[in-house]
Formats: C-alpha cells, sequence, structure tokens
C-alpha cells in the first residue's frame, strides 16, 4: 500500500539546513549522513506527532532508506537531475540558495 504525502520543500530545505548546523565541526556532512539522520528525525516526529516533519516518501536502498523528494533536491545541488524530476525555476533557486555539495556527496550550508 502506498501513502500520498504532501510534501513541503520550505521545511524539507530547512530541516536539511538544522542537520547541517547540528553536525557542524563534528562529523562530515554526506548525503547519506543527513539522509539518516532525516529519517530518525521524521520517525521520531511521526511517533510523537503522527505525522511527518516535510512530507516525505522513503525508499529503501542499497545503504538505507532516503527521503526520495529531498534526494532528487540534492542531486539538483549536485548537477545530475534525473529526467522524471522538473522544479520549477523558483523551487530550483531556493536549493541552489540554501546549501551546496562539494566532493561530490559533503554538503554544506550557504546560510550563515
Amino acid at each position: 500500500m502506498e501513502y500520498q504525502f504532501d510534501f513541503n520543500i520550505e521545511k524539507g530545505i530547512e530541516s536539511i539546513l538544522y542537520i547541517l548546523e547540528l553536525l557542524e565541526n563534528k562529523v562530515q556532512p554526506t548525503i547519506h549522513r543527513v539522509s539518516k539522520f532525516l529519517y530518525f528525525a521524521d520517525k521520531e516526529h511521526l511517533e510523537k506527532y503522527g505525522r511527518f516533519i516535510f512530507g516525505d516518501s522513503y525508499y529503501a536502498m542499497k545503504h538505507g532508506p532516503v527521503p526520495s523528494q529531498i534526494y532528487d533536491l540534492l542531486k539538483l545541488v549536485r548537477g545530475d537531475l534525473s529526467p522524471s524530476f522538473q522544479p520549477s525555476q523558483e523551487i530550483s533557486e531556493q536549493v541552489l540558495q540554501a546549501f551546496k555539495i562539494m566532493e561530490v556527496c559533503l554538503l554544506q550550508s550557504l546560510r550563515s
């Protein structure tokens, strides 16, 4: 059974930025690590409040669950956008102004 969620891009971006702030100077914020943090944060939020933080759906991948739309946004920033994901110019600008990806998988906030 597949459930339909309303993905909130602003909450998704802010969630990524919050995790980047938490990880700052502790561990390298890779796409994989940030995805794991988002999964566990969403899991706890679902248990406490009965809903997800930003409304993404998760897919099982080789190294663990991945928030699908967040992953599409991260691929947009990395420059390997899939043909099935075509965000609006406004969404692209929001994401590209929030963070960048260095060395293929390391995330860095563009906000101070």
